[in-house]
C-alpha cells in the first residue's frame, strides 16, 4: 500500500487504502453475492448462448468450506474447489463465474450456474477426455448442448471415411487452411463430424517421417501406413445439428476461451491459499473477475490494432506500469521512459498527459 500512497494515483483517486480496509472490503464484497450477480447479468444481456469452461484450484486452507478432496485437471487427488466460467461467444468476454465445492461434477455446476446467471442456454465445448456415455447422459438429462472431441481411438469414429474425405468436394476454408469434412448420425439424435486439416496432415506426416529416420526401432513404413489415416484428423460428437463448418468454428472458439482461461489461472496465482474464510474467497474472486475483464479488454485492444504478434498482454501491462510520475520540487512530472515503452505507446496511439 505504501507505493500507492506515495504515488500520483493517490492524488487522482483521493483514497488512502491500507491492509485493514482492503481486507474488510474483500469480505464485504463476498458476504452478499446478489450485487455481484446483478453486475454480471449486465454483460450477459439477452444472449441465448454462452461458452463454458471450468477448472479445479488446489487449496490447503482449513478455513474454506468449498475445499473438498477431488480429481484435479492433472488427474491427481487433491483438496480443491471448482471455478466455473461463462464466456460470451462473440468475443470471449468473461461474463459470469461461480465457485463450487471441489467434489461436484461439471454438469451439476452448469445447471445451477445457468439458473443464477440468467443465460437461456449453454453450449459446452469440452476438451479431449471428457467424452463418456455417462457424461453424455448427464448433459442430455440437463438439456444441455455440447460439442465434445473424440479421441482418435474412439470406436465411434468410422475411419474408413477418412480415405474418401481427401478427394471429396466437402471442404471449407478456416484461417487460410483447407478443412475436409464428413458427418453421420448416431442413435439419440446425435451426430459425428469428421475433419481433416490438410496443413496439420502434412505436418504430422512430416513428423512421422523424421521419426522413422531417427528412431527406426519404433517407427517404420508399416506403422506409417496404419497411422496415416489419422494424420490431420479429428472427430466431434454433438447434439447441435448445425452444418459442419459452424460446428467446427464453435469448436475452435474454445482456443480463444482457453487463452483467456490461462489468464484466469495466471491472475489467480497462489493467493487463494491465504484466504481466511468463504466470504474473503468470494470477494477476492470477484476482484479477480474484474481483473480478468480488464485482461480481456487489453487483448481485444491489441487485436484491433493488429499488434498481438508484437506485444503480449504482459508486455502491455509491464510497460505501462513502469511509466511513472514523480514529485520534483512539489510538482508531479513524468519520468523519462525507455525506447521500448515509447515505441509501444506510439504503436498503440496512447498519450500520457
Amino acid at each position: 500500500m505504501s507505493k500507492y500512497n506515495k504515488s500520483f494515483l493517490s492524488e487522482v483517486f483521493n483514497i488512502t487504502p491500507n491492509s485493514t480496509t482492503m481486507a474488510s472490503l474483500i469480505k464485504d464484497l463476498g458476504r452478499n453475492r446478489q450485487p455481484i450477480v446483478d453486475y454480471m447479468k449486465q454483460i450477459s444481456g439477452d444472449d441465448p448462448l454462452v461458452l463454458m469452461d471450468a477448472t479445479s484450484i488446489v487449496s490447503y486452507s482449513d478455513n474454506l468450506t468449498r475445499v473438498k478432496n477431488g480429481i484435479t485437471t492433472d488427474s491427481t487427488f487433491e483438496p480443491i474447489f471448482n471455478l466455473l466460467y461463462f464466456y460470451c461467444p462473440d468475443n470471449y468476454m468473461p461474463a459470469y463465474y461461480r465457485l463450487f465445492d471441489g467434489n461436484l461434477k461439471d454438469v451439476t455446476m452448469v445447471t445451477m450456474a445457468l439458473q443464477e446467471s440468467g443465460y437461456k442456454n449453454a453450449l459446452i465445448i469440452a476438451d479431449k477426455g471428457f467424452y463418456s456415455a455417462a457424461n453424455i447422459k448427464l448433459l442430455e438429462n440437463a438439456n444441455l448442448q455440447y460439442i465434445i472431441p473424440l479421441k482418435r481411438n474412439s470406436t465411434l469414429i468410422k475411419k474408413t471415411r477418412f480415405k474418401k474425405m481427401k478427394d471429396s468436394i466437402n471442404k471449407f476454408i478456416f484461417e487460410d487452411r483447407v478443412i475436409c469434412f464428413d458427418s453421420y448420425s448416431v442413435p439419440g439424435k446425435k451426430k459425428i463430424y469428421l475433419y481433416i486439416d490438410e496443413v496439420l496432415m502434412m505436418a504430422e506426416s512430416r513428423d512421422y517421417t523424421k521419426r522413422m529416420k531417427n528412431h527406426p526401432e519404433n517407427y517404420n513404413e508399416i506403422k506409417f501406413k496404419e497411422q496415416s489415416l489419422n494424420f490431420g484428423s479429428f472427430a466431434i460428437i454433438t447434439n447441435r445439428l448445425d452444418d459442419a463448418e459452424e460446428v467446427y468454428i464453435n469448436y475452435k472458439s474454445r482456443c480463444g476461451v482457453e487463452l483467456l482461461f490461462d489468464g484466469v489461472k495466471n491472475i489467480l496465482g497462489n493467493d487463494y491459499t491465504y484466504m481466511h474464510d468463504d466470504h474473503a474467497l468470494e470477494g477476492w474472486m470477484f476482484i479477480n473477475h474484474l481483473a480478468l475483464q480488464v485482461h480481456h479488454k487489453i487483448y481485444r485492444f491489441l487485436k484491433e490494432k493488429q499488434l498481438l504478434s508484437k506485444y503480449s498482454i504482459r508486455d502491455f501491462i509491464e510497460y505501462l506500469v513502469a511509466i511513472r510520475k514523480v514529485k520534483v520540487n512539489d510538482e508531479w512530472v513524468l519520468e523519462p521512459a525507455i525506447d521500448k515503452q515509447m515505441k509501444m505507446l506510439k504503436d498503440l496511439s496512447i498519450s500520457i498527459p
